[in-house]
Parts: structure tokens; sequence; C-alpha cells
């Protein structure tokens, strides 16, 4: 990979717009950061969504909820392509240390350790290192896990009558997949589907990806909520062009996993291959292992367990347990229990892909945002997701309210240095997070805005 080493500030080094230094940033530090040559001089404004992203890849940008810096998803990618994730660990550590500090507070402790490693044994995988960690790490989260089940049972006793037998139940599928008890579970299209779709996101061989998403692609047709019912041919064309014996959803959706399956195997990641095994296993009606899973859980909890109780006081009580469940980018051990049995190649994405520059509508798209700049900010891809389409000003609630505007001291500083944006949008990109978030920016130190 050619790169070049540049001097960068974490914390801007550059007077903020509104407080002294010491309000805002802690001391400036800086570190080194690799920057992959050749990047864009932003010498005409920024007009698309990929130009904007492409910001962080030459300037620190920090996210406007959790404040960290932001990484550029294209020198992630590289990275991977280039075989830095599946080297040996001393490669990794060397690479990723200029970053260690856009890591999530989980990746950074498992990236410590992974350095620790480093120093006695330089030439392990990552996955070597992450499969050490497993036993311990197993146990530790299992006992976190199990005090907030115990919250969530002890709340639970307040539930309707009508809805208590169906929670119980639900809670021990869930302690089964806690403790790895094999059980039956119905196959869910919605899930797999998914699961797999967020697994090859992380496969990085280009023509192997873009198989694996062919033959997911059907699965979100219609003809497949109904496993008993007839596939047309145009669809089965697109799935083989080989003659499938059984033309159900059912024969055509075995058919699609065991070529998944068949990709897994070749390209060794035992994550995909477990998950078309179990997938198989649920058609058959035979018992299986199925992970725990942070945000499959709360996801069924809000949407199926408490549906009807959604904004009562009990609704809001046992979310908000729910949401103290540790994830694998807020802790260690979640992410190590996570990624046991992913390969190098993807528990090095893993580690990074949460602090991936990503594009935020300000006003979600489900509440009708639009998708122009005036609508757009960056954040990192964790917080991104968390926030999904709730609104801005209730996830803000969550952060200290002086983040976005460090945000945009980072945007108002580079558009009066580079003019990468026209003043007026980066007005109403300020006037947006008022008025879906409730925070007021100062833009005062804005050069060139129009007469008002």
């Amino acid at each position: 990979m050619q790169v070049t080493r540049v001097g960068i500030p974490v914390h801007n080094t550059y007077t903020p717009t509104v407080n002294k230094p010491s309000q805002i940033y802690n001391a400036p530090v800086t570190h080194d950061i690799f920057i992959k040559s050749g990047n864009p001089s932003f010498e005409a404004y920024i007009k698309t969504p990929m130009e904007f992203k492409q910001l962080s890849q030459k300037h620190v940008i920090h996210c406007p909820y959790c404040r960290k810096p932001m990484i550029y998803g294209g020198l992630v990618a590289e990275m991977q392509r280039n075989g830095l994730f599946s080297g040996p660990i001393i490669d990794f550590v060397n690479a990723i240390t200029p970053y260690k500090k856009v890591l999530k507070k989980g990746n950074k402790q498992v990236f410590s350790t992974i350095a620790r490693y480093a120093q006695k044994e330089p030439q392990a995988e990552l996955s070597t290192v992450i499969q050490s960690m497993y036993s311990t790490s197993i146990k530790k989260l299992q006992r976190q896990q199990s005090k907030i089940f115990g919250e969530l049972f002890e709340v639970s006793k307040d539930l309707p009558d009508n809805l208590t037998g169906s929670f119980r139940a639900f809670m021990r599928i869930q302690h089964k997949r806690l403790y790895g008890i094999p059980h039956q579970e119905k196959f869910n299209l919605k899930t797999f589907t998914y699961k797999i779709s967020k697994l090859a996101k992380s496969i990085s061989d280009k023509k192997t990806r873009e198989s694996v998403r062919i033959l997911i692609k059907p699965l979100m047709e219609p003809e497949f909520k109904d496993l008993t019912s007839a596939i047309p041919k145009e669809i089965l064309a697109g799935i083989t062009d080989k003659p499938l014996k059984d033309k159900t959803a059912e024969g055509a959706l075995r058919y699609i996993i065991g070529s998944i399956q068949k990709y897994g195997t070749q390209l060794g990641r035992k994550d995909i291959v477990d998950l078309c095994s179990n997938s198989i296993k649920m058609l058959n009606g035979e018992a299986v292992i199925v992970p725990f899973s942070n945000k499959e859980f709360t996801h069924d909890l809000a949407r199926h367990q408490l549906k009807t109780l959604k904004g009562s006081p009990i609704y809001v009580k046992m979310i908000k347990i729910a949401n103290k469940l540790p994830s694998s980018v807020s802790d260690k051990n979640s992410f190590v229990v996570k990624n046991r049995k992913a390969n190098s190649e993807t528990i090095g994405y893993k580690l990074l892909e949460p602090s991936i520059t990503t594009i935020e509508h300000i006003k979600p798209s489900s509440e009708k945002g639009v998708d122009t700049l005036e609508n757009m900010a960056l954040a990192c891809k964790a917080d991104n997701n968390e926030r999904q389409s709730l609104r801005q000003y209730l996830y803000l609630r969550k952060w200290p309210k002086r983040n976005p505007q460090i945000y945009f001291n980072d945007i108002i500083y580079w558009t009066n240095k580079e003019a990468i944006f026209h003043p007026d949008t980066v007005e109403q990109m300020a006037n947006s997070f008022w008025e879906q978030g409730k925070i007021k920016i100062d833009t005062s130190k804005l050069r060139g805005l129009s007469e008002k």
C-alpha cells in the first residue's frame, strides 16, 4: 500500500469558534495518520455524499455524536485488500497504532490486548489472539448478561397476564442462546437475509462478494415469504442455470444457502459456514446452537414481545434495561465472543468498521428527510447505526451538548481554509441541527456568508 505519513491533530489546534480551547478540547495532541497518496484537493465545492465522506480522508473530522475522529472507509478497504488484516499481527499493530484514538471503547481494549500479544508472538494471526481470549471473555460476558436478564425478569412481574407466558418463553430461548444450549428454533428468512448480508460485506474478494450478493438478492422477493409457494421461472433463472428438483421457495432457499455455505468453506469463513449450517438445521427441524445477539434480542423484545405496550412506562423501563447489554463496540468481551469464529480478515475489519465515516441524514429519510447536503452530516458508522431513524434531538440526549459544535468547528475551519462548501450550505447544515436536534450551532467564524 502506497501511503504518506502525515502529522494530523486529533484535536484540531485552530481556535474554536465559541469557547476557549480548554473549554472544548483537551490539550492538543497529534498523531501520525496514514493517508493515501493523491488525496482530493477539494478545489471545487463538495457536491456529492461520496465527496463529503472523502473529507475524512484528508482531514480529521470529529463525529457530532461521540466526538471521536473518524476514519475514511476507502482506506480500511485498501488495508483489507492488501492483506494487512490477515498477515502477522505485528504488521497489523504497527499500521493501526496511529489510528488507536479513533477506535471505540471495546475495540480499543481489544487492540491493546492484540498489541501486548504481538510483543510475545509477532507472527501470530488476529484470529489466534481472539481465540486465546475467548474462554475468559465468555465467562465475564455471561455474568454481565445474566445480571441484566435478572433485572428484566424482575420488571416483567408487572407485565399484563396475557403477555407473561410469551415473554417467559422468549426469555427461555434467549437463555439457551446465551449459554450455548442446543434447542429448536423456527427458521426466519428475514433474520437470515440480514445476517448473511452483513457477513457478505466483510468478504474482501470482490468476485466472491458479488456472487454471494447475487444469491441473496432473490430472497427479498415476495415469493419467498411463503416457503411452500412455487417460484417463477424468471427468479429461478437468476439463482442458477441448472434445473432444481424442488421449485418451491424452500427448495430454492436450500440451494441458495448451500451455495453460500460452499463459498464460506472456500474462504475459510467459519462464521458464514455456521450460519448456513444452522439455517439448514432449522429448516429440517433439528436442534441448533444459536449465538446470542444483543441487537436481535432488543429488536424482538421491542417489536414483538412488548409491541402492544409501546410508549408505556413498563415498555420504556424494559427497553432501557435491555440497552444496557454490552455490545461489541463498547465491551472487549462482547467483541471477542462475537468474533470468535471469524477469520483474521474479518476481525481486522470489524475493529475499524465502527469508526468509519458515514453519511448521516440529520432529518431521517423515514421522516421524509431529503437527500441534499443541507440535510447531511458525517458521523461514525457505530453512532449512525445506533441512531437508525430515531429523531436527532432524542439521540443527542445521550451525548455532551458541545459535541455537535466541535464537529462544526471542523467543517467551518476547512470551509474557510479550502472553500470545501459554499458558506450558505454550512449555515443551512447548522440550521438543520437546530431544527432537528435542538442544538444551536455558532457559525460566527464562518467567512463569506451571504447577506441575510
